[in-house]
């Protein structure tokens, strides 16, 4: 697919996978509904300030390159309730699970969380 015949307006989610102080999560930027949601493995999730004004950041880039070739999409700051942090499957342990998590987010995401909590590890 070239960039030409790409048509943003058939988007639903962007996933985002980050990497911070050793550990992978992944940020969707779900389109449809105008939100970001924060899917994080580790029970005590945070949205930190440095990783939230990064995400940010890269976002509000993807927004205004998406308007661009579209026109269509509103500026990250019309959104409402911008960052959620939706029910997901945690990993049962500290060490060594983030990433694999993370794969599995953005291979079951269906933008509510519905099917989240039965996939096993």
């Amino acid at each position: 697919m070239s960039v030409e015949d790409f048509k943003s307006q058939e988007l639903e989610y962007v996933f985002l996978p980050i990497v911070f102080q050793h550990h992978f999560s992944v940020f969707v930027v779900n389109l449809k509904e105008e939100k970001c949601e924060y899917l994080n493995s580790l029970e005590e999730v945070q949205l930190v300030k440095p990783v939230e004004e990064a995400a940010n950041y890269v976002i509000r880039s993807l927004l205004g390159f998406l308007k661009c070739r579209d026109g269509k999409i509103n500026k990250l700051a019309d959104w409402n309730n911008i960052w959620e942090i939706p029910l997901r499957p945690q990993q049962p342990n500290r060490t060594n699970g983030c990433g694999w998590f993370v794969m599995k987010y953005i291979k079951e995401w269906d933008g509510q969380g519905k099917d989240m909590m039965t996939f096993k590890s």
